[in-house]
């Protein structure tokens, strides 16, 4: 199979199974926010940021820039086999991670308690770590599976998970015991059941293992994996769940962090629902194309996946700003009125980020082995993002850990995007991105006269913007040839339409 149709078919899987999971994910915790209210959104939200903190302190590197970077070249020639056995030796390490983190937590368990004014009784505590421990190997087989571009079982796997947690959330509502402790218990259930479908992963053969007794490369793993695990706990400091445990050990007020959470889930969730092909299969391809092509073929495919990133986001991130208030009344409760400067200034400055590359040219660190200077640029918005969070949130609040994690992002888009010009040079074309904010602009302005303050009239809303949007494109041709070139290696389709449709004639077919 090609390279190209391998990243085609890796993107589509990708976004299914990211569409599938990040829309049942998106529905529950609404469920959840309206079940529980504020405060006990934000004693949910507190539980599962513990639970998230502790996965990454077991990762030990083991995550999809290590698989994505290392897979493709251990399964080189068929060999499959061999990077099941490698593996098998990594779920050994995971789960010894497992105990001893959990070990640890259970010893300091009091002073965790104390810290973030979070309530760790037995049972509370039992259920957080069988989360964190369930998460874990979840995490681990799909990454694996990624790094093979086998996002057909990634993409049945988040799909099972997420569908599970409602659907074990559902019974404990209706005998009336729908607390806290029921919603943990439910998304550790669904992954489990996402666990039962990666599992045979673990055991599963091949002819290609039998009489492949090359030594697998541990050293050079474990040392690049050290670096990704440090850049992927730096990448945690910069979501929503430190927000979260920040605010918790900030602020004692639970109703604050639901909100809090609230809103971040929606910007956050957005992003993740049309940029999760990037963090999925964008090393793993990166690191395909490096190896199949050099760098101009690295340079092509990154670049059209920033230019298919800003294409994507920008509208939508657009229209949260404009109807924010509206979609948090609707959808959540007038309790959750303090959500609305969280998800505008969130996704204003995530619109910003994502002009500016986002985080798709870490990949091309990854691919070219300079997973140094990633973790570094990872590690400086980081630090930004904690002491912002720190000054701000005790001058502003909650709002205060909006305007630190938003800029700190800006900080990484910005920072990954001159690091990754240095090795694969890349064009910021300002043209481009001018064309496509007009259209983006055009289709939320088309969207006032509805006044959308109920589901029906905000879904309307939505297809009129997405409507506008696309006609904007196809009349201002924000595209040249060249990009057309770049989307047809990631997908012929997706490059056939876009070249018939969004590049302006005189850039040519195949541009320069």
């Amino acid at each position: 199979m090609t390279l190209g149709a391998r990243i085609a078919r890796a993107i589509f899987w990708a976004q299914a199974g990211r569409v599938a999971e990040a829309a049942i994910f998106f529905l529950f915790y609404l469920w959840l926010a309206r079940a529980l209210g504020p405060s006990g959104y934000g004693l949910f939200a507190l539980g599962a940021s513990f639970a998230s903190v502790c996965v990454f302190l077991a990762l030990l590197g083991l995550g999809p820039e290590t698989f994505g970077r290392f897979v493709p070249e251990i399964s080189a020639g068929g060999r499959r086999g061999r990077a099941r056995r490698l593996l098998g030796v990594l779920l050994v390490a995971r789960t010894l991670a497992i105990v001893a983190v959990g070990g640890a937590v259970f010893a300091f368990r009091r002073a965790i308690a104390a810290r973030f004014h979070f309530s760790l009784l037995l049972t509370s505590l039992g259920l957080v770590l069988l989360l964190f421990a369930s998460r874990s190997i979840f995490d681990l087989l799909a990454h694996f599976s990624s790094g093979l571009l086998d996002l057909k079982r990634v993409a049945a796997a988040k799909l099972t998970a997420a569908a599970a947690a409602p659907c074990l959330f559902l019974p404990l509502s209706m005998w009336r015991v729908a607390g806290v402790r029921a919603a943990w218990l439910a998304i550790t259930g669904g992954l489990l059941a996402g666990i039962l479908i990666l599992a045979p992963l673990s055991v599963s053969r091949d002819a290609s293992a039998d009489g492949d007794d090359a030594a697998l490369p541990l050293g050079r793993i474990l040392a690049f994996g050290m670096f990704a695990w440090a850049t992927n706990l730096f990448l945690y400091v910069l979501g929503d769940n430190t927000d979260v445990l920040l605010l918790g050990w900030l602020l004692p007020d639970r109703a604050a962090i639901g909100c809090y959470a609230a809103g971040a889930k929606i910007v956050f969730s957005v992003s993740t629902l049309l940029l999760g092909w990037v963090t999925v299969s964008s090393v793993a391809s990166l690191s395909e194309a490096w190896q199949r092509g050099g760098l101009s073929r690295l340079a092509e495919v990154a670049e059209a996946q920033w230019k298919l990133a800003v294409v994507s986001l920008l509208a939508p991130l657009l229209f949260l700003i404009c109807h924010a208030r509206e979609i948090i009344a609707v959808f959540y409760s007038s309790g959750y009125a303090a959500s609305v400067p969280v998800v505008q200034i969130l996704g204003g400055l995530m619109a910003c980020a994502v002009v500016c590359g986002f985080s798709i040219q870490g990949g091309i660190l990854y691919a070219l082995d300079r997973e140094r200077i990633a973790c570094a640029a990872v590690a400086l918005a980081a630090v930004c993002n904690l002491g912002g969070e720190v000054l701000l949130v005790r001058r502003m609040g909650m709002v205060g850990a909006a305007w630190a994690t938003g800029l700190a992002f800006v900080l990484l888009a910005i920072l990954c995007t001159a690091a990754g010009a240095f090795y694969a040079p890349l064009h910021l074309p300002f043209q481009f991105v001018a064309r496509v904010a007009a259209a983006a602009s055009a289709g939320v302005a088309s969207t006032f006269w509805l006044h959308p303050d109920s589901a029906g009239a905000l879904a309307a809303a939505g297809l009129v913007c997405c409507a506008v949007f696309l006609a904007g494109l196809a009349l201002l041709k924000p595209l040249t040839g060249a990009d057309s070139a770049g989307l047809h290696r990631i997908n012929p389709s997706l490059g056939f339409l876009a070249e018939r449709l969004f590049v302006h004639a005189r850039s040519g077919a195949k541009g320069s």
